[in-house]
């Protein structure tokens, strides 16, 4: 699904980790908590299963924290199996669990949480330890990552069933922050490390925050592509909200016109694609 030249960049993002064994996947995935209740009616909601939901507030305490850990290591071994060709258990048991949904409902709830939690206590968490304070905005990323393998496969949309529809308004919300966004805007130009020194703790996680986004933004295209791949594995009310609501196909438009993706830099043109950048001629072959 990925070339062999992004790997690298993949690693290098997460370098002290290791596969999981089956029965690791089959136990964090079956550990992974709900959102926002989904599927209810099929599950006893019992008071026990809704206090086990994760909620805004819930973002960033030990419990929430120890699942986003588990979301890194089960999007690790997922990219692994497929980069090796390997069986690829980690989305055999989202799909065997039904747990797809609980993915696309955790980007929703992180999403919110970002737009309505983040700016009111950037400021005062910034003082705190920079990767604790990053690790909710970079959660998103993981999981948009972990649903883009997922995805891939027609099974994980079978199973996602009616939980695509609001995945396409994610995703549609993510695409026109793109094409709204002024490409500058989208991807800073890298600072020297002279100028990074003089940030403070406030700008440093807004530039984690915008390059964050971007890397987000970047899957989305795919999980847009993999859902009009399998759009006959999809509900009708999918096709309907990607063609009628939001009229897809001219929302790519003007994203091609525009091209985000490409960067100019010190270096001269380059194209980023899944993390990886790729300077001068060698971006010609994209």
């Amino acid at each position: 699904m990925m070339d062999d030249e992004v790997w690298p960049a993949f690693e290098a993002m997460h370098p002290q980790n290791q596969d999981l064994t089956p029965f690791e996947v089959e136990h964090f995935v079956q550990d992974l908590q709900d959102s926002w209740g989904v599927r209810r009616s099929e599950e006893s909601a019992t008071s026990e299963r809704l206090d086990k939901e994760f909620k805004l507030e819930s973002v960033g305490d030990p419990r929430w924290l120890t699942q986003h850990e588990r979301v890194e290591k089960l999007n690790w071994t997922a990219h692994n199996q497929a980069k090796e060709g390997l069986d690829e258990f980690v989305v055999d048991q989202f799909n065997t669990q039904e747990k797809v949904p609980v993915l696309i409902y955790d980007l929703m709830l992180i999403e919110v949480w970002k737009e309505r939690i983040w700016p009111l206590i950037k400021a005062k968490i910034a003082k705190f330890s920079s990767l604790r304070t990053y690790i909710p905005v970079y959660h998103e990323a993981s999981v948009a990552n972990l649903l883009e393998i997922c995805l891939y496969h027609r099974t994980s949309c079978e199973e996602a069933g009616d939980a695509l529809v609001d995945l396409v308004d994610y995703c549609v919300r993510k695409l026109r922050y793109l094409v709204c966004t002024p490409n500058d805007e989208l991807v800073r130009q890298v600072a020297s490390a002279k100028e990074c020194t003089e940030w403070d703790n406030v700008r440093m996680l807004d530039e984690q925050f915008v390059e964050c986004e971007f890397q987000i933004c970047m899957c989305v295209i795919s999980i847009i592509r993999f859902l009009t791949d399998h759009r006959v594995a999809v509900p009708l009310a999918v096709t309907t909200r990607l063609l009628e609501t939001h009229d897809i196909l001219l929302l790519l438009v003007p994203l091609m016109e525009k091209a985000p993706w490409v960067r100019r830099n010190r270096c001269g043109l380059s194209r980023e694609r899944s993390g990886l950048i790729v300077p001068g001629c060698a971006a010609q072959g994209f």
